[in-house]
């Protein structure tokens, strides 16, 4: 069975501001949204309910292998919305749609190492980095390995991985740049002050923010709990607790607060579909920076991590699952460094193998008619003299005096 969506109507805009009507046409009925937002959000909202409805038209799998869409949308989809985090499947959705769309015409036994090289080479020319890919590969594997457990005859190709570009150093803004990025939220787009500041002073991931109810910010005990709720649940599964200093206690008063989610969509007043990340742009671009809203996380990370030096507590602040994930901070703390400076030395040339020696070491080497001074510290100084120059250089203070020469 070839996977095909219908034709789909254009978002269209309404007679009331900031409200958008999503129309899908499914087998000949119409179905209507409307969303509140932007037309970017509707969009979004026109790409789930497409999929939403691809997924439940009425799949006959046959009695023999079923192929990939028939799998997919038949019990691959019942076993993840009963064991996936509801966040988790709305995301993975896409992923799975992607798959569907190249391979779901095919059997689960003829799903070959190479077609799924085929599907590699498709979506680097639909401009896809290696990482992306390696992404959708993981959903492949876990559809194909559960195809397997329920004892469907089929082999599991071996799927083989991209080769990623290594990880570069985490990039975070500084304090005086995190107060400037807050002072162009202020003058540009207000509206999100409130989440931005709570970002910058929690290191919450921004999925957490929008879905923080009101209930759940303490300011009696100084804490906001991060837990899940009916329509939304932490990464990891795990609810944590994060302090709320003298800084950021003023913009978690009652006042400033929504009824019912701490930071609402100004414009309905409902949680928000999506963080608002092109009104976040406005702001950053004028305060000059580069960077998206996950960078409020690193800086935070980074100043708790400076001023505490303890990665376990940075840990637990951000809600990491694994140490490792806490660990691409570590070389902020240098101490390590420190230990091995001078921890391997050696004699030779009838040197002394001293540190002093060692991390100071100033020769003067004749070269014809010029004097060049090697130096790489300051322990002392020597001058030596060559047709009327004077050169100087920084010595230990045992040697202080001595010129060697070639």
């Amino acid at each position: 069975m070839a996977w095909r969506r219908e034709v789909t109507m254009p978002v269209y805009k309404t007679k009331w501001k900031d409200r958008w009507r999503v129309r899908l046409w499914r087998k000949g009925e119409r179905k209507d949204w409307i969303v509140h937002g932007s037309k970017a959000d509707a969009k979004l909202v026109e790409a789930e309910k497409r999929i939403e409805l691809e997924m439940d038209d009425e799949v006959v799998e046959s009695p023999a292998i079923p192929t990939f869409f028939e799998f997919c949308a038949v019990r691959y989809r019942i076993h993840a919305e009963n064991n996936l985090a509801p966040s988790t499947w709305s995301g993975r959705q896409y992923q799975v749609a992607r798959l569907m769309h190249h391979l779901g015409r095919w059997p689960l036994d003829q799903i070959s190492p190479q077609r799924i090289e085929d599907f590699k080479t498709a979506r680097l020319k639909a401009g896809c980095i290696a990482s992306t890919v390696n992404n959708d590969l993981k959903v492949l594997s876990a559809i194909l390995n559960f195809a397997a457990e329920l004892e469907i005859p089929f082999k599991v190709p071996r799927i083989r991985k991209m080769k990623e570009r290594g990880k570069a150093r985490v990039q975070y803004w500084t304090p005086e740049e995190v107060g400037r990025l807050l002072s162009a939220v202020e003058e540009v787009v207000p509206e999100i002050l409130g989440i931005c500041v709570f970002l910058a002073h929690t290191g919450c991931r921004k999925g957490e923010a929008i879905s923080l109810k009101a209930r759940s910010v303490d300011l009696e005990r100084g804490l906001v709990r991060i837990e899940p709720n009916e329509e939304w649940v932490p990464k990891g599964n795990r609810p944590r607790e994060v302090p709320v200093g003298a800084a950021l206690a003023p913009w978690l008063v009652p006042e400033r607060l929504g009824k019912v989610w701490a930071f609402p969509c100004y414009k309905s007043g409902e949680k928000w579909h999506r963080f608002p990340d092109r009104l976040f742009a406005k702001a950053r671009d004028a305060a000059g920076l580069v960077g998206g809203i996950h960078r409020l996380r690193h800086s935070y990370a980074t100043q708790v991590l400076l001023e505490t030096r303890d990665l376990f507590l940075v840990s637990k602040l951000l809600g990491h699952t694994h140490s490792r994930t806490t660990e691409i901070y570590a070389h902020l703390l240098t101490d390590h460094l420190d230990r091995a400076r001078d921890a391997v030395q050696y004699s030779w040339g009838g040197r002394d193998a001293g540190p002093e020696v060692l991390r100071f070491a100033a020769l003067t080497q004749d070269d014809g008619d010029d004097v060049r001074t090697l130096t790489s510290g300051v322990a002392g100084r020597v001058e030596t003299e060559k047709e009327g120059k004077t050169v100087r250089a920084t010595v230990p203070e045992k040697r202080k005096g001595v010129r060697q020469s070639a």
